[in-house]
């Protein structure tokens, strides 16, 4: 040890001052380091994960512009490199509900939870999606042990009150909500909850005060507008409900419910060429869901754009084929483009596709033979098969009064 003075009393300053930074650089290091490690999950080669982590981050600030398929990509990558790490699926869990595939989020955060069952996030995120998909069993289970695990985390108090009174626990709802107000004010996803707690139990004010609280904290969360634009009025004199829908689009425009809410509102608003190009993009983002081709369709019809609806109609029985709305609103815009042979041939397949005991049914095929201008025996056939299915005196005093003005001969027996 005098050794090591003597030779230090010889240093000059500048080599003194690089061996001094050098033992700072080396304790900065190993606190670095230490608080890294702190989260490997101890499995597999800590080389892996390191190099996981490096992706992993670069996931999380591609999914935070929502760039979501590169997003993606990157997820999918760290996890290749070292699957073990639960926040990996966690955070793909978040990219793919940016995506609005509720499915696949509620997959992963479970391979999370198996992984990592101590990750109040994973729990609470669980919960949250799974509330939102009306599992509510699951949605209580995941916010049970959220809340096991961290019992004064505000977002985990109203996620819990939330769960509690959708399962009809008014009392306990509104206790553990209580708790959660003292201690959220930091938090913008406590607010959020609470948000979400007060619409549901019909204090709108409330709820949208708490929601501007959420966005004013983190104006980046395209979910926050999204909810606010929801529980703001609609009416011609404010925009405030529009501003905030686009803007949710605006920062995520991954989503279909985005668009189609955006879309829905324009048509509120009465503009309802606006809301055709979002109706477009909702269903290009999700071909495979009859429901945004079928709320397309119906924007043209109410346009009287009836080949365009046709078309959306058509698409939407390919992806579901026999709903009967659907079916009928397609026979529909047929008819209206009088276009009758195709409307006929559409309603007789439907109706031979399982459906012959409807009156209903048969009555709008009479119906379309008489617009179209089909022979008297036709549109008899079809009034009588109505009669059979339903034997009624005011059915038949119905159908002899539609079919009086073609002829004076007797029908419906």
């Amino acid at each position: 040890m005098l050794a090591l003075l003597k030779s230090i009393k010889k240093w000059s300053a500048v080599q003194l001052s690089a061996a001094l930074l050098g033992l700072l650089a080396c304790g900065w290091l190993l606190t670095f380091l230490a608080s890294t490690c702190a989260e490997f999950p101890r499995q597999g080669s800590i080389y892996d994960w390191w190099r996981a982590s490096i992706v992993y981050n670069q996931a999380n600030r591609l999914r935070n512009d929502y760039k979501t398929d590169d997003a993606i990509a990157k997820y999918n990558e760290a996890l290749k490199i070292y699957p073990q790490d639960g926040r990996f699926h966690v955070g793909l869990a978040r990219a793919y509900l940016d995506q609005d595939d509720a499915r696949m989020a509620k997959e992963l955060l479970e391979r999370s939870i198996q992984l990592n069952p101590e990750s109040k996030d994973a729990w609470l995120f669980l919960s949250q999606v799974s509330l939102a998909d009306n599992d509510r069993q699951t949605a209580y289970d995941s916010a049970s042990k959220a809340l096991g695990l961290s019992k004064k985390d505000p977002a985990v108090l109203a996620q819990m009150g939330l769960v509690w009174f959708e399962n009809g626990q008014m009392e306990a709802a509104e206790r553990i909500f209580s708790q959660s107000t003292g201690l959220g004010n930091g938090s913008p996803e406590f607010w959020f909850c609470a948000g979400k707690f007060h619409w549901r139990t019909g204090r709108l004010q409330r709820a949208v005060a708490d929601l501007r609280q959420a966005v004013a904290m983190n104006p980046r969360n395209a979910e926050y507008h999204e909810w606010l634009g929801l529980l703001l009025p609609r009416d011609a004199a404010s925009n405030e409900a529009e501003s905030e829908l686009r803007k949710a689009v605006e920062l995520n425009p991954n989503s279909p419910v985005f668009m189609h809410n955006l879309a829905d509102c324009l048509v509120a608003r009465n503009k309802p060429e606006q809301a055709v190009a979002f109706f477009q993009r909702a269903a290009t983002l999700r071909p495979n869901d009859a429901d945004y081709w079928r709320s397309l369709g119906k924007l043209f019809m109410s346009r009287k754009q009836y080949s365009d609806a046709e078309r959306a109609f058509k698409r939407a029985l390919e992806i579901q084929p026999g709903d009967g709305p659907t079916n009928g609103l397609y026979v529909t815009s047929l008819k209206m483009q009088k276009r009758y042979e195709a409307a006929e041939q559409a309603m007789l397949l439907y109706i031979r596709g399982g459906h012959e005991q409807s009156p209903l049914l048969w009555i709008y095929l009479a119906e379309l033979y008489t617009e179209d201008g089909q022979p008297r025996g036709k549109v008899v056939d079809a009034y009588n098969q109505a009669l059979k299915n339903a034997p009624t005196e005011k059915l038949k005093q119905f159908i002899q009064g539609r079919l009086s003005g073609l002829s004076s001969q007797p029908v419906a027996k």
